[in-house]
């Protein structure tokens, strides 16, 4: 869950009306997680190319003799620790510093694990091997995910496979960041209304419940993913909100809103 602070001013902004229009002329999107599919995909390349490099270098020129059960459990841990250090989750997949940072320790992990294999299947170790291996599953899974992010901005640049949000605040706040999500639908999140108390409801157009219905809001228009402006809800509803979303596994992400700061010192951070 990421907490921001930010305050915006002169961001032009439109009615509630264009951004529900908006959203209507956006792509269907898929019952399959492509996204998903693709950087698996880009992933296994990865992997295999960086065992490729390994086996043809000239520190292994006799690889045939070597223990494919070796490589297989190499191969396996790498993808067991893909999955351990969340990097099929948006909120490391879409950070660049805390992706490279786990990338960084799967490939040292699978080195170090690499080694201990060999000696324990082979009774030998293949250390120039196994260090480019290691040194080669690191770039070649940094190429991946580069090609990965240029695919999916582009995307998402189109309106495809974009998260669907709501907005929790009706508010001035509110309003403003449900036009922003609205008019820049390459940050990724689709936004499907607002959820609000009754008594403070700008965007009147798109409100679909109070706080307090926040998870049967979000199932009526198949969101899961929720921009909670903290500063137009009372503490326990704010409190209630969080516990609510959390509770069921929602991107949840917190915000003070976007009023007070010019629109190109605006920066747009994942929902996680």
């Amino acid at each position: 869950m990421t907490v921001t602070r930010s305050r915006r001013k002169g961001l032009d902004t439109g009615t509630a009306t264009h951004a529900r229009r908006q959203d209507t002329n956006l792509p269907e999107q898929s019952r399959f997680n492509i996204p998903r599919l693709v950087l698996l995909s880009l992933d296994a390349v990865a992997i295999s190319m960086a065992w490729v490099v390994a086996l043809l270098s000239p520190f292994d020129w006799e690889f045939t003799n070597r223990s494919w059960t070796a490589v297989a459990l190499s191969v396996a841990l790498t993808w067991a620790l893909l999955g351990m250090f969340d990097l099929y989750k948006s909120r490391v997949s879409s950070v660049r510093s805390a992706e490279l940072a786990a990338i960084s320790r799967v490939a040292g992990i699978v080195l170090a694990s690499t080694l201990f294999i060999d000696l324990l299947v082979t009774g030998e170790l293949h250390l120039g091997t196994d260090l480019v291996a290691g040194g080669a599953l690191f770039v070649f899974l940094i190429v991946a995910r580069s090609t990965f992010d240029g695919w999916i901005r582009n995307a998402r640049s189109q309106g495809r496979y974009t998260r669907p949000v709501v907005i929790v605040g009706g508010g001035e706040g509110g309003k403003d960041l449900f036009d922003m999500l609205a008019d820049h639908i390459e940050a990724g999140f689709r936004v499907k209304g607002v959820v609000a108390t009754q008594n403070d409801r700008v965007l009147a157009g798109d409100w679909l419940g109070a706080p307090v219905d926040v998870l049967a809001a979000m199932e009526t228009v198949g969101a899961n993913g929720a921009f909670v402006v903290v500063d137009e809800l009372s503490p326990a509803d704010r409190t209630f909100v969080v516990e609510q979303l959390a509770s069921v596994g929602h991107h949840v992400h917190l915000t003070m809103g976007i009023a007070g700061i010019a629109s190109q010192r605006v920066t747009l951070a994942p929902v996680v």
